[in-house]
């Protein structure tokens, strides 16, 4: 299981370039949807979860396939009880993946700089999860910060090291990030195109 997500953390400015390049598109495809009647709430909504649901379901692709090579290498059998153990982690690793993709394309949104926002979010992951290594070892008040950036959460994740923090914890991480990026993202493209009183453009 672990050699499924060992390379997660390799993968994180992959999925920032992603994202960034995803919300590239945002424009042209509000044009479209605009043209239809949709509303720029709904909009803005619809690409959001689309994004992620797009970089969720080629993440879990490619852990499905690290798994089954895994498997296959070690010369084990197919068993419920692995899949039953691995999906669990997959999910939680997924949802995980799912906030670093939204909080890029929010910053970004913010910033307006593919370059700042891909450098913000790269940068605050390997230095967060530097840290919790420190952290781990002298619990000093000063490095609570990190527990706000995803680097220690998707750390743990990728390593299964639930004893440091159960996979609820993580979950609870994800969908509260994901959710808080969402938000902010949709003020600050509402912001921009003018209609933070509700009426679509």
């Amino acid at each position: 299981m672990r050699s499924a997500f060992a390379g997660t953390s390799l993968f994180v400015p992959l999925i920032v370039c992603l994202a960034i390049l995803q919300e590239h598109g945002y424009e042209e495809g509000y044009r479209i949807s605009s043209a239809r009647g949709l509303t720029r709430f709904y909009g803005v909504l619809a690409h959001a979860l689309s994004s992620a649901l797009i970089i969720g379901a080629a993440y879990s692709a490619l852990c499905f396939l690290l798994f089954a090579i895994a498997i296959i290498r070690g010369g084990h059998s197919y068993a419920h009880d692995m899949l039953a153990a691995f999906l669990p982690a997959m999910i939680v690793n997924t949802v995980l993946v799912i906030s670093v993709a939204l909080e890029t394309v929010t910053i970004y949104r913010i910033t307006g700089s593919a370059v700042l926002s891909g450098a913000a979010i790269i940068i605050g992951f390997v230095m967060s999860l530097t840290l919790y290594g420190a952290f781990l070892q002298a619990p000093i008040p000063s490095l609570r910060w990190i527990f706000f950036l995803p680097g220690p959460y998707l750390g743990v994740g990728c390593a299964l090291g639930y004893s440091d923090m159960g996979q609820l914890a993580l979950l609870g991480y994800g969908v509260a990030a994901s959710c808080l990026s969402v938000l902010i993202y949709a003020l600050v493209s509402f912001r921009a195109g003018g209609v933070l009183n509700g009426s679509s453009d």
